[in-house]
Formats: structure tokens, C-alpha cells, sequence
């Protein structure tokens, strides 16, 4: 009797042990399900939330799209001198610690009559963590009208502070385009040129 109750006793004990073992692995998968599907949630809504550019777009009868961008140098003696000209000696020129980028862009007038164009007020600089910049300057020039099937390119200019150029790519920074109403995002190709700049001590 007592051998048979040993072997009753050690199988009951061994069954409960594999009882609890069967629930830490069903609650350690679920626990790992929940969290994968928390971190699909999680991209599904940043990603729905990214602004998706795109090379070109209409709004309203103009087609706009970005040519080329790149960071201007503005150094006292040639590219490679690594010394950043003043602001007061080249006026228009970013402010000390600021980094230029000039955007080149081209509007068409697709439609069959004249549409008004105020490129510096309708085209702005966006970041993906929430930053905003407007022209400091345009190539543009006052041209209030653009005629059916013309065109115009031009460049815009934005002033980046330098402690924050390291962190924006042209996968990061877009061209936002509001215009009659409509807004669009448009994308940058590959930056050209190197904000980085050696400052004299």
C-alpha cells in the first residue's frame, strides 16, 4: 500500500508541475502576441500618419515638383576653407550658426487659363518631427500670374539651424505645397553639398 501510494503521490505531483508549466508557455505566448500586434498598431498609425511624398502634383490646374536641393556653402574662401562667411559681410546670408538649403522648384500651368502664383507664400519646409520652415528668400521673383501651358523654376531658400541639419535627410524633409485650398506634399530628391561648417575659435 505505501508504494502504491508514493507512486499515486509523485504522478500527482508531477502532473500538477506540468499543469503550471502548460500555463507560463500559453501565457508567455499570448503575452507575445499581444505585443507583437501592439507594435503592428504602432506602424500601421505612424505610417498612416507619414506624410508620403511625391515627385509631382496638381492642385488646381498648376503641376508642381521639386528639381534638385542642396546645402550652400557660404565659406570666406572657397569650399574647402571650412569658415563660415558673417552674415554682414554677404547680405541675405543665413545668420551665424544657420545652414541654407536651396530647393529648386518648377510650377507648370496645365490648365486652360491664368492661375495666380505666390510661390513664397504657397511652398514651406516640413520635417518629420513636426518643424517648419518658410523661404528666407526666392528666385522667383514677383510673377502674380502664370500664363496657360508656361512655366517657371526657381529656388527657394530655407535657413536650417546648423545644431539640427545633422538629423534631416531627404528622406525626412519634405516640400509642403498649400495653394487655392489644396495641399500636397512634395518629395526631395538626394541632398547635394555639406551644411558642415568649421567655425574659428
Amino acid at each position: 500500500m505505501s508504494i502504491r501510494s508514493v507512486g499515486r503521490s509523485r504522478s500527482h505531483r508531477w502532473t500538477e508541475s506540468s499543469g503550471r508549466g502548460k500555463s507560463i508557455v500559453v501565457a508567455a505566448v499570448t503575452l507575445i502576441v499581444v505585443a507583437a500586434g501592439m507594435v503592428e498598431i504602432v506602424l500601421v498609425v505612424r505610417d498612416a500618419r507619414a506624410p508620403h511624398p511625391v515627385a509631382s502634383a496638381n492642385l488646381d490646374g498648376l503641376t508642381a515638383a521639386v528639381q534638385r536641393a542642396g546645402w550652400l556653402g557660404m565659406d570666406m574662401a572657397g569650399p574647402t576653407s571650412g569658415y563660415q562667411m558673417p552674415a554682414a559681410m554677404m547680405p541675405g546670408a543665413p545668420a551665424e550658426g544657420d545652414e541654407r538649403l536651396a530647393v529648386t522648384v518648377t510650377v507648370v500651368n496645365t490648365s486652360g487659363g491664368t492661375r495666380a502664383v505666390h510661390v513664397a507664400d504657397e511652398f514651406s519646409l516640413r520635417g518629420l518631427d513636426g518643424q517648419h520652415w518658410t523661404p528666407q528668400a526666392t528666385t522667383f521673383g514677383d510673377l502674380p500670374r502664370l500664363g496657360p501651358d508656361n512655366a517657371i523654376t526657381g529656388e527657394l531658400y530655407f535657413d536650417l539651424p546648423e545644431a539640427d541639419v545633422a538629423k534631416y535627410s531627404e528622406s525626412s524633409i519634405w516640400i509642403e505645397w498649400n495653394y487655392q485650398g489644396g495641399r500636397s506634399n512634395l518629395e526631395i530628391p538626394a541632398l547635394g553639398g555639406s551644411p558642415v561648417h568649421t567655425h574659428p575659435s
